[in-house]
């Protein structure tokens, strides 16, 4: 959900585009191809997941009008122009829809429970094995090696996701995820844990205590990261899905409606509620995207 009003004019074109099997940083790399412009050229708000229908609109420094890639599963909605690049985070919300399948041992009633909130954990679609890896190789090297800007955020952003949900796993063992402790920093009145970086956290108490015995393993990590030239900020600890719909499909099958904040993972929204068997999750390609803005 894109809250912005096109100004009608400007160097940068805008397109909604509705995708499925590519990611989002692929879709961006052809975009600047079609354009012949360089990678940074090319905006977009969030990044959307390649096993999926997902709508999603990238902004690009261009006279066209037209969307001019030429990509199979993909195609453009809706175009615009404005005078400003679309940027990480602008969007306000993700919408979804997702089938359920093979959910055994669940009840629209217990799907329906999911309304009461869910531990915000940086879901497995950032934080693989191999991500991680390669992000704490990256970063820990004496001497790196020279990438891309793009895949340096990219290294960056994993390790503060790896970092943050160590915390919220010492705050979910001690059944404070939800609840406010003395210290907490807290935004729409829940607690929030660090993004790490440059800069002291903004804890105090006993919640600056539990980062730091969360995170006492990690202090080369820590350390890499406050040199890394990105600076700390706070992510909720704990978060609400809006206007949750659960509709019953057959036996062991559910349609769920929900809308997120930006960073919110349906992963693990539903992981905190049900375990679904291998498989057990489609997104209805026939209807509303699985996720849009």
């Amino acid at each position: 959900m894109l809250d912005l009003e096109f100004s009608g004019s400007g160097e940068h074109a805008y397109f909604l585009v509705e995708k499925t099997g590519w990611n989002t940083a692929d879709v961006a790399r052809e975009v600047a191809s079609a354009y012949n412009v360089a990678p940074v050229a090319v905006g977009f708000a969030g990044r959307k997941d390649k096993r999926a229908v997902t709508r999603q609109w990238f902004s690009v420094v261009t006279d066209e009008d037209r969307w001019l890639p030429q990509l199979p599963g993909v195609r453009c909605l809706r175009q615009a122009r404005h005078q400003r690049k679309l940027r990480l985070g602008q969007h306000s919300a993700n919408r979804f829809e997702l089938v359920l399948r093979e959910a055994r041992n669940c009840s629209a009633e217990l799907l329906q429970s999911l309304q009461q909130g869910f531990a915000n954990a940086f879901g497995p679609q950032r934080l693989s094995a191999q991500n991680v890896e390669q992000a704490q190789t990256w970063i820990l090297q004496r001497r790196r090696r020279r990438i891309s800007r793009q895949r340096s955020g990219w290294h960056l952003s994993v390790l503060r996701a790896e970092l943050f949900n160590r915390v919220l796993q010492a705050r979910c063992a001690a059944g404070s995820a939800a609840t406010l402790i003395e210290g907490d920093v807290a935004e729409d009145g829940l607690p929030t844990g660090p993004l790490w970086g440059r800069g002291r956290s903004a804890a105090s108490g006993e919640a600056l205590a539990v980062e730091q015995a969360a995170l006492a393993s990690a202090a080369r990590l820590c350390e890499a990261l406050e040199f890394s030239g990105v600076s700390q900020a706070r992510r909720k600890l704990f978060e609400l899905p809006r206007g949750l719909r659960v509709q019953s499909l057959g036996v062991d099958c559910f349609e769920l409606q929900f809308t997120l904040p930006p960073g919110a993972y349906a992963t693990s929204m539903l992981a905190s509620r049900i375990c679904l068997s291998e498989g057990g999750t489609e997104n209805k390609e026939d209807r509303e995207p699985a996720d849009s803005e």
